[in-house]
């Protein structure tokens, strides 16, 4: 079968045909996926064995060409790796299966019987490469004889030159680490993969011309309309602008690509291809080569063109070795992420861009940093990340396009040497930057001992972790006065106390912290409404009262005796000083204050559960409501709680003073609702009207002196108003 360009193949259709045969030219490079010390094979196989063998599955392009010598002979010049692998792995299926199985994958009944012997798969790399292949077709896979792979050195057929032939080498690498993978699998496992291999995956061909006077023709006409991936389209245009001056340009691809693939994602959606991680590195190459804000501004949104003829290979590869390099580095020390491509975003978020393109820009400039400079500069960019904003915007007025990763990029470009120290300046310069200059001066007071300057690095990154404070920790410098015994001293204290992990001593901490008497603590959100401290909160706490959360730290008492040592009853935080369990009432740590009566808020808003308190009583939010839904939730304000009744033009107050409480019924809030026809009745609950004044038309009961009488009459007189009876009996 010739192969068309445009169109899918199966495997069972490269593999076919009398004459027909896939030549690996002598451009190619040798077999390499077997290499011990880059063997891909395994999780190749491990691919294939955990995909879903009942559904095709495309694994990407392969290009290649027909001359006219050898019109059958389809000369590859991609996907030689892929195809080599899965043509061994049919191989191993085939001695596993009986020999027969899948023998018409490897070599035509013609060749076997009446011709060459030439298998499907032809290596003209070298001539050793092509003989051992064949030998190794008929002997191996295709006939009994050998018992396992460490006899095929042995064998009259193997010559010395495969000895040192690498391609040799990998093949047979390839084959132990295949047997290994498939070494406990039952027949019936083994077919389904054989089948799987041979009818369910797809290679999309494309012709690729023709090669004369030894140079390769790169260039892919798209007659078809169907659509290649952004690396499928972006190869052949790199290859072809390059070549000429980088002439290694399609190998260097290839040893892209294949670090990619072997740094692939392994979700069983995408386990094939080297694509996502290719296009994410482009992606940020593309961003690091742009000249002006603007332009970052605008790649950032457009990430469909990536522009060939303006960057060169060299430059990819360039910043391809120091992305690799980057990649495979571990920045656990400081408590940062590894730069792992996402699996669930097609390109790196800007936050994860802010921190890994000025660390490659640092790389490029500074080419012989160590590791140690390399995870200072990623430190510093991924620390500022966490707290500030790394997305591009736009000035609604002036219309100017800000990109904070372009800016991060430029500072790298200002620096004076390779030492981070150097952005010290830089950054304080930069009015959005103003925790990063506090800790580097804070480091250089330790510059001249390594020793000391890391430790100190390893301290700050380590609090910088610390879930309150997300990367700003220039309180702690402030409390330490810049010394490092301090710092960590300060830092445990704080540590323990902020136990963000521990609902139950965090509420402790709270109450603790309410004894203060801190004009910011807690933290006033609008005019009543406040808030104890949670994690989207602490911080801005911390900062807005840092001299006396210092001097708090300072305090040896444990946390419940300054609780207990609290009798200052004038405080309106008295009540949460001595009452636990409002505290624990609430997740959200939220409460409306007015005067002595609280709102304690269980989330953010009124839609979820709230209780009142005043002085030691507490009233659910449902306490009238619960009446078939006739009563709203209560609500208070200064010294009153009320309800409106949703049916009638009612409305229940149930006032609070020091020397008793006070319930009022009154008519007119809602005049859309209906009039009770009982309201005249009202006295019969044991309340009176009032005749003149601003309350003229209410009722009100006599002041009650106890809280729980108060509460339980409150409750009574709504639910007789419920029962939408009258209030008097009817003579009869």
């Amino acid at each position: 079968m010739i192969l068309e360009s445009g169109n899918n193949y199966k495997i069972c259709q490269i593999f076919c045909g009398d004459n027909n045969k896939i030549m690996i030219p002598d451009l190619q490079r040798d077999y390499c996926w077997g290499n011990p010390e880059n063997n891909l094979v395994k999780g190749f196989v491990d691919g294939l064995l955990e995909m879903n063998h009942n559904q095709s599955i495309t694994m990407g392009l392969i290009y290649g060409y027909y001359n006219k010598y050898m019109p059958e002979h389809l000369q590859l010049c991609d996907g030689q790796q892929r195809l080599t692998t899965l043509f061994i792995i049919i191989g191993v299926l085939n001695r596993k299966l009986g020999f027969m199985k899948y023998a018409n994958l490897l070599m035509s009944s013609f060749e076997f019987n009446c011709d060459d012997q030439e298998p499907y798969l032809q290596y003209a790399i070298r001539e050793s490469s092509l003989y051992f292949l064949s030998d190794l077709t008929v002997n191996y896979f295709l006939k009994k004889g050998l018992e396992t792979v460490e006899d095929i050195s042995k064998q009259p057929w193997f010559l010395n030159e495969y000895c040192v032939d690498p391609t040799v080498n990998s093949i047979i690498n390839a084959i132990e680490t295949i047997e290994c993978c498939l070494e406990n699998k039952s027949d019936e496992e083994l077919a389904s993969l054989g089948d799987f291999i041979s009818t369910k995956l797809d290679f999309l061909f494309y012709d690729m011309g023709n090669r004369e006077n030894g140079e390769e023709t790169f260039v892919i006409i798209n007659t078809t309309g169907e659509p290649l991936s952004a690396t499928q389209n972006l190869k052949p245009l790199i290859i072809e602008a390059n070549h000429a001056i980088v002439p290694e340009v399609a190998k260097l691809w290839e040893e892209m690509e294949t670090w990619f693939w072997r740094n692939r994602r392994h979700e069983t959606e995408y386990p094939h291809t080297s694509d996502e991680g290719m296009d994410c590195f482009l992606n940020l190459v593309r961003l690091l080569h742009c000249d002006t804000e603007e332009e970052s501004y605008g790649t950032i949104e457009n990430t469909d063109k990536f522009p060939h003829k303006e960057i060169s290979f060299t430059e990819i590869y360039d910043d391809f070795l120091v992305y690799s390099r980057l990649y495979e580095m571990d920045f656990s020390e400081r408590f940062d992420k590894s730069i792992r491509y996402p699996s669930k975003q097609k390109f790196y978020q800007q936050d994860r861009i802010y921190a890994i393109l000025p660390t490659i820009r640092y790389c490029l400039r500074f080419r012989n940093a160590d590791d140690e400079n390399i995870k200072r500069i990623y430190h510093l960019f991924s620390n500022m990340a966490r707290y500030r904003d790394t997305n591009r915007y736009k000035d609604n007025r002036t219309g100017k396009q800000y990109s904070p990763i372009f800016r991060a990029t430029e500072m790298v470009e200002m620096m004076s040497d390779a030492d981070c120290l150097s952005l010290m300046t830089i950054l304080a310069d930069r009015i959005e930057n103003v925790e990063e200059p506090i800790k580097l001066k804070f480091i250089s007071l330790y510059k001249d001992s390594p020793d000391e300057r890391k430790k100190v690095e390893i301290l700050l990154s380590e609090a910088e972790n610390h879930d309150v404070f997300n990367g700003q920790v220039g309180n702690v410098i402030e409390w330490c006065n810049m010394d490092k015994e301090m710092f960590a001293h300060y830092y445990y204290i704080f540590a323990t106390r902020w136990n963000v992990g521990d609902f139950e001593k965090m509420d402790i901490l709270r109450r603790a912290l309410l004894t203060r008497n801190m004009e910011d603590y807690p933290i006033r959100l609008s005019q009543h409404f406040y808030n104890f401290g949670n994690k989207d909160t602490w911080l801005n706490i911390i900062k807005l009262n840092s001299k006396e959360i210092g001097i708090f730290l300072d305090d040896a008492r444990s946390l419940q005796s300054m609780i207990d040592d609290f009798e200052d009853t004038n405080s309106k935080w008295y009540i949460f000083v001595k009452k636990p369990s409002l505290m624990q009432f609430s997740e959200y740590k939220n409460a409306y204050i007015y005067d002595q009566v609280v709102v304690d808020m269980k989330k953010e808003r009124t839609s979820s559960d709230y209780k009142i308190t005043y002085q030691d009583t507490a009233y659910s939010k449902n306490i009238l409501a619960s009446n078939a839904g006739k009563w709203s939730w209560i609500w208070a304000n200064e010294n009153c709680i009320w309800s409106d009744n949703n049916i009638y033009n009612l409305t229940l107050d149930y006032f609070m003073r020091p020397d008793g409480y006070q319930i009022v019924l009154w008519e007119g809030k809602h005049p859309n609702l209906k009039t009770y026809p009982y309201y005249e009745q009202i006295g019969a609950l044991g309340l009176t009207k009032i005749d003149t004044g601003d309350w003229a038309g209410r009722w009100i009961t006599p002041l009650i002196t106890d809280a729980n009488t108060a509460k339980n009459a409150y409750r009574e007189i709504a639910k007789r108003i419920d029962e939408d009876k009258p209030l008097i009996p009817i003579e009869q």
